[in-house]
Order: C-alpha cells, then structure tokens, then sequence
C-alpha cells in the first residue's frame, strides 16, 4: 500500500499534492514516503509498472498462503468447547456472584472495624 501510494504521489505534481492535503499535508507525505521514493528512484522508469505488478502478485500468493495455512491450524472439538461453554458459565454464575458476596462482606467489616 505504501509503495501504492508513493507512486501515485510521486506521478502527480506538487501543487496538486498541495491543493488536495494542503501544505503541512504534502510536507508531510513526502518527509514519510522519502524512504519509499529511494526504493522507486532505484528502478528504472521503464520497470515501474513491472516492480507494481510484480509486488502485486506478490501480495497476493502471500495472502493465499495465509489463508491456506490458516486451515490447517487444528480447531478445537464439539467436546472441547462444551467444555470450555460449561466453565464459561460456571465462572459467570458461580464464582463473580461468591466473589462479589465476599468483597461485600470485607467491606462491611473493614467499615465496622
């Protein structure tokens, strides 16, 4: 995205830049996107379109890596999470209302002390 965006405000003008996010705005884009230009200033003009595309494809296996490794994370069993619902619910019933009784029963004997 940032090498996206850099490339597009380095294809404009300044004073477009300027008009669109005001001073301070462009200032500051060009101060953050300064390394990123480096990088495009490195290639070659006629290879931009090519780095963007490959970049792109690049993105994009990465991503489908992701999600296909995501997939073989094992998840947890129909037991498994009746398991953890149950403790779930004992916890919300049980032990926050013990809880909160002893904290109640503290207070009144810290203040009648």
């Amino acid at each position: 995205v940032v090498l996206l965006v850099n490339f597009l405000a380095s294809s404009v003008s300044t004073d477009l830049l300027t008009s669109l996010l005001g001073k301070a705005g462009a200032e500051a884009l060009q101060v953050y996107m300064a390394p990123v230009a480096g990088f495009w200033k490195s290639i070659p003009p006629a290879y931009h379109m090519h780095t963007l595309g490959a970049l792109f494809l690049i993105t994009l296996v990465l991503l489908f890596l992701a999600k296909w490794s995501s997939r073989l994370l094992p998840t947890l069993t129909r037991k498994q999470k009746r398991v953890l619902s149950e403790n779930r619910d004992y916890v919300q019933d049980f032990v926050k209302g013990r809880k909160e009784a002893l904290y109640l029963e503290y207070l009144q004997q810290s203040v009648g002390a």
